[in-house]
């Protein structure tokens, strides 16, 4: 018997991406500012950490994936996430990936797996249907959206806007850039088009830049680009050679293993200022027929509860890293995060800040509910 969520969620998954950014958040009429509320309930307790210039006790961040546009963000930041990060611009305009006639025009579809991954089962199949099977606990769902963005024109403006609105909110946002490259672009070309975008978003009042370096739903080559510590440390090194010395830099990369994050971290750690893992699993993904269940690729994104441990091991190893060579890079922790004990977890695993996606749609209440526990269990901590 299907699974009906315990809230309304603010995105739709039977409608397309599209559809979503133009019509969304859902619900938007039960937004309320609970910023608030959460001071008042946190009182002299809290997880105290810097970000930049900015500080706050209750380190939960929302990732770019489902914040589509201002009004996703504005909802985010109203419901009390201390960091918001809008999705995705790029230098050229890209449709999100839409129904070519083999697909239906959904973006994200839940999976059939109720327990965690581990390393072994990154290249299994999963099954995707638009009815969850799962309690809020043990879901698990995919999307396939390719990164869409409006051409710079009309999304420097949004930039301005967002960022003065989080400021008088006294929020901190990101602007996540990609590049757009052809098959047949130099390296030079691509750390050019990463650098370009960023300085947009630079103009535009962006004061934090993150380069997502990694999506495996992109039917290009900048799905990729981070599996060469080389390329990475290039586009990086480029990019701070041309950013106001004022801009910060953050890296998104996806999961893999201790010894090659050090061939991945160490080069490039002189170019970037936070490493923000991980960029969700990819797995490969069929409907009830077993044809591919998403457009663009037959590999998605998977999010929420099944990559939980996964999430866990690749902080695990970059914390390791950051001993080892007495480092003081950042980490944010993105993976499995809908609950204040999942919150918690990531915590005691070394990460700096929190980081989450599917919360922002499914558990809006998250920032409440973990202020309500740090309250309850006394937490006073100071992070850096």
């Amino acid at each position: 018997m299907p699974y009906k969520m315990s809230r309304p969620m603010r995105y739709d998954i039977n409608v397309s991406f599209e559809q979503n950014k133009k019509e969304g958040p859902y619900y938007w009429h039960q937004i309320n500012d609970k910023n608030a509320l959460i001071e008042e309930t946190l009182g002299e307790y809290g997880i105290e950490t810097d970000f930049f210039w900015y500080t706050t006790k209750l380190p939960l961040w929302v990732a770019a994936w489902p914040l589509f546009n201002e009004k996703y963000m504005q909802a985010a930041a109203m419901d009390g996430f201390s960091v918001i990060t809008r999705k995705t611009f790029r230098s050229v305009e890209r449709r999100a990936h839409r129904n070519d006639g083999s697909f239906l025009w959904h973006n994200v579809v839940y999976l059939d797996k109720d327990q965690p991954l581990e390393i072994g089962d990154m290249w299994w199949t999963l099954h995707g249907t638009l009815e969850n099977m799962h309690d809020d606990a043990h879901t698990t769902i995919t999307n396939s959206f390719g990164m869409g963005s409006d051409v710079p024109e009309v999304w420097m403006p949004q930039v301005t806007a967002i960022e003065s609105w989080m400021n008088e909110k006294k929020k901190q946002t990101i602007a996540s850039v990609v590049a757009s490259p052809a098959d047949w672009w130099t390296l030079e070309q691509l750390a050019e088009d990463y650098t370009q975008t960023a300085l947009k978003a630079e103009s535009a009042w962006a004061r934090i830049v993150e380069f997502n370096l990694s999506c495996p739903n992109v039917c290009s080559s900048e799905w990729s680009i981070y599996t060469s510590p080389e390329t990475t440390m290039f586009i990086c090194k480029y990019a701070k050679e041309h950013l106001s010395p004022d801009t910060k830099l953050l890296i998104k990369i996806w999961y893999n293993d201790k010894a090659w994050y050090k061939l991945l971290v160490e080069p490039v750690l002189p170019y970037i200022d936070w490493i923000v893992a991980i960029n969700t699993i990819p797995m490969n993904v069929v409907d009830d027929e077993e044809k591919q269940a998403l457009p663009g690729w037959l590999r998605t994104w998977t999010c929420w509860y099944a990559i939980g441990n996964l999430a866990a091991q690749a902080v695990w190893f970059l914390h390791e890293l950051r001993k080892e060579n007495n480092r003081t890079f950042k980490l944010l922790w993105c993976g499995w995060v809908m609950s204040p004990e999942a919150f918690m977890a990531h915590i005691d695993a070394w990460a700096d800040f929190v980081l989450c996606g599917t919360a922002a749609w499914f558990n809006p209440e998250l920032p409440v509910q973990v202020a309500e526990h740090i309250r309850d269990n006394k937490i006073q901590l100071k992070i850096g």
